[in-house]
């Protein structure tokens, strides 16, 4: 079998573990969600690294979750929120007359912000239930891939930007191609993705960071090594501190798992005693600034 790294299309790939189906599927009922339609006759899935760049892709490339399962995703009020880390860094960025796509733009707030800043702004989303919300704010959105938008928008933009959103596409190479073909010569490309060099990286089974949530993993050289795959130079990396928002999930993965398998029964009235000390510890002290946080983002200028 011939399998190639969706990102450079090279063959020099390496297999770095498999992972049951079953346990997928399984996990995800206990959240109420089905995701066994993306696995039929699938006994597992593999997590290749391409040696070139250092990307991490998971294969079959077939996995991408679909429009049900992220409206599923949906009663989680943590999954689309308002504003975070990035949306400041990157507004920060961006120059008050620039012209804007957002792939990926969810219920819109970043661009909604760029918009009352008086910048025009478009976005693309694939979510029928977010696209209805952002239409609903009067924003210019888009029910398009970026490949698709980009086939009548050839250099429009000052800025193309994405948020959490590139961790999600299988065919990588292509959508990146894509977003560069729609961004004038000298424009901004900017990238945000879970940061797999942080505590994120730490749960090889956590369920938002394999398909068919996620289809790639990023870190900071995978993100370094794009300018030598692109036309483009690497402006800036930014690593987002711990979160406020991330303080439980980080317990969860770095300690409360770990308690279980020690501790057994016991383990649940103890990670009720020390999820609270870390919280005070984590609220009421320094510490999260020296914890690398769940996102890094990249800047690039088109060469």
């Amino acid at each position: 079998m011939n399998i190639r790294c969706p990102l450079t299309n090279s063959t020099n790939i390496k297999l770095e573990r498999s992972i049951k189906t079953a346990l997928i599927i399984n996990k995800w009922r206990q959240d109420g969600i089905d995701v066994s339609r993306f696995f039929i006759n699938l006994d597992e899935i593999k997590l290749y690294r391409c040696l070139d760049s250092g990307y991490r892709f998971f294969y079959p490339f077939n996995l991408e979750g679909d429009n049900k399962f992220y409206q599923d995703l949906q009663k989680f009020p943590w999954y689309y929120m308002d504003w975070k880390w990035e949306y400041g860094e990157a507004q920060n960025l961006i120059n008050p007359g620039d012209q804007v796509l957002e792939i990926g733009c969810g219920k819109g707030d970043f661009i909604a912000k760029l918009k009352q800043r008086g910048n025009e702004t478009t976005g693309l989303e694939f979510n029928e239930a977010a696209v209805r919300k952002c239409r609903e704010k009067n924003l210019a959105v888009y029910k398009q891939t970026i490949q698709e938008y980009a086939a009548s928008n050839e250099k429009k933009y000052d800025v193309v930007c994405s948020f959490q959103v590139m961790e999600h596409i299988a065919a990588i190479g292509q959508a990146i191609t894509a977003s560069l073909a729609v961004l004038k010569p000298g424009g901004k490309l900017i990238i945000s993705v879970p940061n797999n060099d942080s505590f994120l990286g730490k749960d090889k089974y956590n369920l938002m960071n394999l398909p068919p949530h996620h289809l790639g993993l990023w870190d900071e050289t995978s993100l370094k090594n794009l300018e030598k795959i692109f036309n483009i130079k690497l402006q800036k990396i930014q690593i987002e501190p711990l979160q406020s928002y991330h303080y439980r999930l980080y317990y969860s993965i770095i300690f409360a798992e770990k308690i279980r398998k020690i501790f057994g029964p016991l383990a649940q009235p103890l990670n009720k005693i020390l999820g609270k000390i870390s919280l005070y510890l984590l609220v009421h002290t320094r510490l999260p600034r020296k914890i690398t946080g769940h996102t890094i983002m990249a800047v690039y200028v088109k060469q």
